[in-house]
């Protein structure tokens, strides 16, 4: 509600602390879901560091659901976030944690597996040309 009435500072620190809420209640789906939801927030803030510390976090939990089609609509979202990151700051980006999400080329890549499994084509096809569009 607040992310959509533009008022994004409310809503990062709302969904904060429903996943420190998801974290204390050791609900593994929540809290994949709200970092994914971090993600986006954060992306829309203009703050791509985070947006990708989120990511990480919600594909992490994703793979450890076995929700393949999930992991890799965020792997294909990181890589978006990954090469905007490199388009403003340049080669003098600061690393990230993950190396596989500080290389949009890869982390596309990698997108390309889960999407197979679960017969997402369209995710498949977004693997296969390096596409730097988001989450369809």
């Amino acid at each position: 509600r607040h992310g959509a009435a533009g008022r994004l500072a409310e809503a990062r620190l709302a969904a904060g602390q429903a996943l420190s809420f998801a974290r204390q209640g050791g609900w593994p789906h929540a809290r994949g879901r709200l970092c994914a939801v971090l993600a986006d927030l954060s992306e829309q803030a203009g703050d791509r560091a985070a947006a990708l510390r989120y990511r990480a976090s919600a594909i992490e939990e994703m793979q450890v659901l076995g929700d393949r089609r999930t992991t890799a609509e965020l792997l294909i979202a990181t890589a978006r976030t990954a090469q905007l990151r490199q388009d403003e700051a340049g080669p003098s980006a600061p690393s990230f944690d993950a190396e596989w999400a500080a290389d949009p080329t890869e982390t596309i890549r990698m997108a390309g597996r889960p999407a197979a499994e679960v017969g997402w084509r369209e995710g498949v096809e977004l693997s296969r040309n390096g596409s730097r569009r988001g989450k369809d």
